[in-house]
């Protein structure tokens, strides 16, 4: 009896340890890792995106995928102040808090991204209407309001949810149809129309009605001459 005691109480204390030694880990075409081996970003400004943060903390966007990965039940282009992004440590070059969105700051991620492809040539479109968006400028000059995507992957240093004029757009040129400069009138047909309502109405002049004019009156009939003369008798003898 003891004996059977001692191997069942053997094999729990061999399931323990199994249990205790598993740890969740993450495996891709180019490394592995466990969770406990990664960097958390905590998401700290409203112009931040997966692009951004993998050139601010790995300094390469050919981490990007990997990273997306790893983070793929969020949206990379739509994060919120508080969003917490994994990165393998193994790739972590800069563990610095990520500064505000500045235009100091994205000129040095921008320094920062890889030479553009041998062969891929870019047109340079800078924002100069109100209400642009990444969505808008690839339908004018792709032709497909979906392409943004591939705007946003080709401009990491952007966010593609707040464009500001001045913004200067990359576009690569095997995708455009179109050269000439977006216009206003498109933009604004794909802005949410203003109600215009309707002026209020003059309140309507008070009408005075005089009153009627008093009749006149009867002329009066003046005794004739005649009436007023008085008839001399003589008197009798």
């Amino acid at each position: 009896m003891k004996f059977f005691q001692a191997i069942l109480t053997c094999f729990i204390f061999l399931l323990l340890a199994a249990g205790c030694a598993t740890v969740e880990k993450f495996s891709f075409d180019t490394f592995s890792f466990v969770k406990s081996d990664v960097f958390e970003h905590t998401v700290k400004w409203p112009q931040e995106n997966l692009y951004n943060i993998t050139i601010w903390r790995t300094g390469n966007l050919d981490n990007y995928n990997a990273i997306r990965k790893i983070n793929s039940d969020i949206s990379p282009y739509s994060l919120s102040v508080g969003d917490k992004i994994l990165i393998p440590n193994k790739l972590v070059t800069n563990k610095e808090p990520m500064p505000e969105f500045t235009k100091k700051v994205r000129r040095s991620i921008k320094e920062k991204l890889p030479t553009q492809p041998v062969g891929r040539t870019y047109y340079t479109h800078r924002v100069t209407i109100p209400g642009e968006s990444l969505s808008i400028i690839a339908k004018w000059y792709t032709g497909d309001l979906k392409k943004w995507e591939q705007l946003a992957a080709a401009n990491p240093n952007l966010n593609p949810n707040r464009i500001d004029i001045g913004d200067e757009i990359l576009i690569p040129e095997d995708m455009m149809i179109r050269r000439d400069p977006i216009t206003k009138t498109f933009v604004e047909s794909f802005l949410p129309k203003k109600k215009i309502s309707p002026p209020s109405p003059e309140p309507e002049a008070e009408v005075v009605q005089e009153p009627p004019p008093e009749p006149a009156p009867e002329p009066q009939n003046e005794p004739a001459e005649e009436d007023n003369l008085i008839e001399l008798v003589p008197p009798k003898f």
